[in-house]
Order: C-alpha cells, then structure tokens, then sequence
C-alpha cells in the first residue's frame, strides 16, 4: 500500500512538474513573440509601416525564409508612435521607426535598439518631401509662413530642424498633424495649404499633375547614407542572438536585392501598401548596401533630438544602435 502510494505521488509531481514546464515556456514563448511552426520556420509578429520598408522584400522574396523565419504582419497601428512602445513591452521583437524616435524611447527606459537600416534618402529620391498644389504661390520651404501645413507630428525633429533653419515659428503658420495617408486628400480639397510627407506616398501624388514639390528633407539636413530604422527589443535580443542576427541578415539581402532590382522592389513594396503594382517603378526608395547603419547619420538625429529638449536624460550612440548582429560589417 505505501509503495502503490509512494508511486501515485511521483506520477502526480511528475504531472506537475511537466505542466509547470509546459505553462512556463508557453509564457516565456509569449514574451518573446516566437514560435516555431509546421514548417519548422520561427514566426514573429510585426506591425505594418506606411511606407517603403525591406521588411516586405525579406518576406515576399524569401530571405526570412532563408533565414528559418517568418514575419506575421499585424496591421497598421492607431499611431505611428505605438510601434516604439510596442516593441519595448514585448508585443513586437522587431520593428521599424525613425532613429530620433528611437532615442526618445531609450531616454525614457525602453528596452530597444537599432541593428539596421531599412532606407536612405538622396536628392533623386529623398524620404520625405515638402508638396503643394501646382497653382499655390507656396514656392520654396521659406514660404510656408502665413499658410496651414499639414505635418505628421508636432515633435517629429525634422520637422522642428525645417522651422529652425528656415526661420519659421509655430506663431507664423497653423500646423495641422495628419496621418501620411490622408494628407493628399486634405491638400487637394484645400484643407491645408502644403503638406510634410513620406515616400513612396510623394511619388504616388505627383502621378496627378496637380501637386508640386517644392522642398525636400535634403534641403534640411542633407543626404543620407543609412540611419537606423530597424530596432529590437533588448530582452528578446539577449535571450535570442541567433534570431537577431538572421533577422539582420535577411534584412542586409532584402536590401542589396532591391538595390539590384529596383523595379521588382518597389512592386512588392506597391502591393504591401496596398497600391497598384504598376506603379511599382516609383515606389523603390534607396536602399543602403548592407543594411548597414551609418554613425554620421545616427548622430544627425540623436544630436536633433537632444537640441530639442526631446530626450528625458542623455542619449549615447553605443545605446541608440549597433551593426554587431550583420554579417556585412568590420569593426
């Protein structure tokens, strides 16, 4: 009788002990947004951006899968500044966002980083534009004083970097903070009177003859090589390095693909954002070699987003990014 009771006893702990385990991994597999499926691939989830990014290339085109992964893309989220916080509470592994926003994060305690760099911006092609209608007096950036234009966000520090150099205050014209996809439309019926907007939705507009683009983001700050656009959670990088660097690689490949084939590119790109694969020829951003960060650029918008009182404590490089999980870089 006390050995058939003995051995009820170690089946019930064996039980226990089992689920324990189970229950435990099933929350750490939670926490961490990976799981394994059917066809053996690691599958994560990740908030869909509203503009040209690889993260549709590595997926459409096979590098995720090369990779052993998989993206699951979640949806646009309510606010653009949702996809930070979402990274940094676990919900996301990776993500894509603006490296001053990154900064902003950092310098509240999120748990993030950037390890690559989705997309440049040059003069032929830069990432954003300033654009009016083609009967406006609204002429060049300066000539924003006195009229409504229509910014994504009050604090974006390109946008505060525009004011500053162009001599504009927030006294000398109405900001009006859209959406990047409704600004087209309020421009046209008159709502604003120019508006602040990312590609691919700048090249999509100046298919109608009526827009015209006055001013670039080459005009405020230059040319761009590479910035860091990519982030991870920290915590989600500590417990899994090898799903980083793959995640890095196939980013790096998706890049020097759509580098290679421009057209192709920005057809995915197009049937991402839900847009007419024709117009695919337009919607082809530049892309960095490599999807390496460049340090020039990392303290373009980390030194903007400190000169505008933006960051709650001191932001430092070695925090905002890093190039250790690409196979391209040399140290």
């Amino acid at each position: 009788m006390l050995k058939s009771k003995k051995w009820w006893f170690a089946a019930v702990l064996t039980v226990f002990l089992l689920a324990t385990a189970l229950t435990g991994c099933g929350k750490e597999e939670k926490a961490a947004d990976l799981k394994l499926n059917e066809a053996g691939l690691y599958e994560f989830n990740f908030p869909n951006v509203p503009w040209a990014d690889p993260v549709y290339i590595a997926e459409n085109q096979g590098f995720f899968k090369e990779q052993g992964l998989k993206a699951n893309f979640s949806g646009f989220l309510p606010n653009i500044n949702d996809i930070v916080t979402g990274v940094a509470s676990g919900n996301f592994p990776f993500a894509c966002q603006h490296a001053s926003t990154l900064a902003i994060g950092i310098s509240n305690g999120y748990p993030i980083k950037a390890i690559a760099a989705g997309w440049a911006t040059s003069k032929e092609k830069p990432m954003m534009s300033y654009v009016t209608l083609e009967n406006s007096d609204i002429k060049s950036i300066a000539d924003l004083k006195g009229h409504k234009v229509a910014i994504p966000s009050i604090t974006e520090t390109y946008w505060l970097e525009t004011k500053d150099k162009f001599h504009l205050s927030s006294d000398d014209l109405n900001e009006v903070v859209l959406s990047y996809e409704k600004m087209g439309a309020a421009l046209k019926a008159g709502q604003v009177d120019a508006i602040y907007i990312i590609n691919p939705y700048t090249e999509a507009l100046m298919t109608d003859p009526g827009y015209r683009v006055f001013g670039t983001l080459v005009d405020v700050v230059g040319e761009e090589r590479g910035w860091p656009q990519q982030c991870v959670n920290l915590d989600f990088a500590k417990k899994h390095p090898d799903i980083v660097k793959k995640y890095v690689t196939a980013i790096a490949n998706a890049n020097d693909w759509a580098i290679a084939h421009p057209d192709e590119a920005g057809a995915v790109i197009a049937k991402a954002l839900g847009v007419d694969a024709s117009l695919g020829r337009i919607y082809n951003p530049v892309f960095p070699p490599h999807a390496l960060i460049d340090k020039a650029d990392a303290e373009l918008w980390l030194g903007l987003a400190d000169k505008y009182k933006l960051l709650k404590r001191p932001v430092t490089l070695d925090e905002l990014y890093t190039n250790e999980y690409n196979p391209f870089y040399k140290a």
